[in-house]
């Protein structure tokens, strides 16, 4: 399994940090390593909501299928992310802080059938797609509390 975890600190609420970086639809603004999303369904959001995901990864595009299995406004969203050979657990966190807000990502991945070798080389790759799509959340929420 490869895990990566980061965190940041921003200006505005959980409120507003949670219902931008909650709706998946948002991830292409904030993600560098996301193509595109999609929702799938319709209602409001919440558990069982389907997103379409195409993640640029090493030069070629991936889709994935994400659903939300835990949404607890304005606090924390998990979404567990199928695709061909990957599968992967996102758990986001939103915890007010004295002026602002702390974020904190933590995703689980594991490749399936024949790709399980790649996992153990794979770790410093997915490490730095954590630490840019992070700064991209950064800077998206900035915009967003300006």
């Amino acid at each position: 399994m490869i895990r990566v975890q980061e965190s940041l600190i921003c200006d505005g609420s959980p409120e507003d940090a949670f219902s931008f970086i909650g709706d998946l639809q948002n991830l292409p603004d904030w993600d560098p390593g996301i193509a595109s999303s999609k929702r799938l369904d319709s209602g409001p959001l919440g558990v069982g909501s389907i997103y379409h995901v195409v993640a640029k990864f090493m030069g070629a595009r991936v889709s994935m299928e994400y659903e939300v299995t835990r949404f607890e406004p304005p606090k924390r969203i998990v979404l567990e992310g199928r695709g061909m050979n990957l599968h992967a657990i996102d758990d986001i966190r939103f915890d007010a802080t004295g002026t602002g807000t702390r974020v904190q990502y933590r995703a689980d991945f594991r490749f399936l059938g024949s790709m399980r070798w790649a996992e153990k080389i794979m770790q410093p790759a997915f490490n730095r797609i954590a630490e840019r799509a992070m700064r991209g959340m950064k800077e998206a929420l900035i915009r967003r509390a300006a």
